[in-house]
């Protein structure tokens, strides 16, 4: 319970307890709630990590996004691509942040995936985040999704067909404005959206 650790954390902390080992560091740091502290841990501050990841509160989870990023090793990686299956959006649109911030470019295939996300904030950050990148779409599906997420619609306009089936796919939006859009923009397509 994170209530109980948070009250252990305090408790010790006021007999002025002084963590032994690097793990005991680690896990005090995050019953604390000291995310900065925990990052300057490095390597070391990853199982401790790792567990929050698998049961940890959505704000843990977002914070522990935010610091992975200054935590220099390989094992890093693997916890951003946990975060990044998460079940809550908000921890995935964290993630997708803290991914555009390191600097492996092996995430970016992940950040990309995220063009598809269902929730709409998680795609929008992608798409600032691969901004970020420098990225420039590799095929038509990947700038349809990239242009409607940014909200360039007189650009995904003038793509016509290859459109198309980004457009189709986001009539089933949770958004409503993105549906609507994209009725628009199939309508002023013409016949192309029409048969559509």
């Amino acid at each position: 319970n994170s209530n109980v650790r948070i009250q252990a954390a305090k408790s010790l902390e006021n007999i002025n307890w002084i963590p032994k080992t690097k793990t005991q560091r680690a896990q005090f740091f995050l019953a604390k709630g000291d995310y900065n502290s925990l990052a300057k841990l490095g390597k070391d501050a990853l199982p401790a990590i790792q567990s929050e990841v698998l049961s940890g509160s959505t704000e843990t989870k977002k914070k522990i996004a935010e610091i992975l990023p200054k935590i220099a090793a390989e094992e890093s990686l693997y916890v951003l691509l946990k975060l990044i299956e998460d079940s809550d959006a908000q921890v995935r649109q964290k993630t997708v942040a803290a991914m555009s911030e390191a600097s492996d470019r092996r995430l970016i295939p992940y950040i990309i995936k995220s063009l598809d996300d269902e929730d709409s904030y998680v795609r929008m950050e992608a798409a600032w985040s691969l901004d970020r990148k420098g990225w420039k779409p590799s095929n038509n599906d990947e700038k349809a999704k990239y242009l409607m997420i940014k909200e360039k619609w007189t650009e995904l306009l003038q793509m016509r067909d290859a459109a198309v089936p980004t457009l189709i796919a986001s009539l089933k939006d949770k958004n409503p404005g993105i549906r609507l859009k994209s009725t628009e923009v199939l309508r002023a397509m013409g016949n192309v959206g029409y048969a559509a």
